[in-house]
């Protein structure tokens, strides 16, 4: 019995990814959470911290995807994090709970990145970026994702320090 290579070829893409490699062409990215214990917004009482971080990690590899040339590889590291909203104790749910409304603080990181092209340091950079507060953006809550305010925190960094910043070496397509 003779096989095609078409599906050969298709049983080898499936193999990759079922293995959880980028596709060719994709953008390399680490995150690395440093000492998260430490961070300005830790609820030691739910899994939060967690699930945000996860998040965070995954909202930045689809970002250089979109934003970075297929040859660079984006390094993160966390240095801390606050959440948007307040945390509130709450009797009924048994921990604290975060309000995302009224007079809420908005998303704040800390991070030190570093960007690579074709192996050379294009960028080695400390940053702390802002989000919006709710207040000034009434449809924040408006969504089915987790951390929407941490998403657009990150999509509009990206847009400025990568896609922007194309003419400074930066980096971009």
């Amino acid at each position: 019995m003779k096989i095609m290579p078409s599906i050969v070829s298709f049983t080898a893409l499936c193999a990759v990814l079922a293995c959880g490699l980028p596709p060719a062409g994709a953008a390399s990215t680490r995150v690395a959470f440093v000492s998260p214990e430490r961070y300005a917004d830790v609820d030691r009482f739910s899994d939060e911290s967690s699930r945000a971080m996860r998040a965070i990690e995954s909202t930045i590899a689809s970002l250089a995807d979109r934003y970075l040339p297929p040859n660079a590889m984006l390094r993160v590291e966390v240095l801390d994090l606050d959440l948007a909203g307040r945390l509130v104790p709450s009797v009924r749910a048994g921990r604290d709970i975060r309000v995302e409304r009224g007079l809420s603080s908005p998303a704040v990181m800390r991070l030190h990145y570093v960007l690579e092209q074709d192996g050379r340091v294009v960028a080695d950079r400390e940053e702390t970026i802002h989000g919006l507060s709710t207040t000034v953006r009434p449809d924040a809550r408006r969504t089915d994702q987790s951390f929407p305010d941490e998403r657009l925190m990150l999509d509009q960094w990206f847009r400025r320090t990568f896609a922007e910043g194309r003419n400074n070496g930066a980096g971009g397509h």
